[in-house]
């Protein structure tokens, strides 16, 4: 069984969500975007650590990807509180 491994967070700068692949350097967590893997032009943005989600593997009944963080049950998905 081969799962994709992704992930979704805030950007720090205007907190908007974005989807792709995490690392840490320095004490700061980055995304990669997953929009242009398979280039050398890789956006890639600093986000808030405690937004990280990850990707469960499931998909909701409208095909939507789902991702967990326990901090954030309770949020949409645009991160608004319920």
């Amino acid at each position: 069984m081969n799962r994709e491994i992704l992930f979704r967070a805030k950007k720090v700068d205007g907190g908007e969500w974005v989807k792709g692949y995490i690392v840490k350097k320095h004490g700061l967590y980055f995304l990669y975007d997953i929009e242009n893997s398979n280039t050398c032009r890789q956006n890639n943005y600093l986000i808030e650590e405690n937004t990280i989600c990850q990707y469960t593997g499931e998909n909701d009944k409208n095909g939507q990807e789902i991702f967990d963080n326990p901090e954030l049950i309770g949020e949409t998905k645009d991160g608004e509180s319920r």
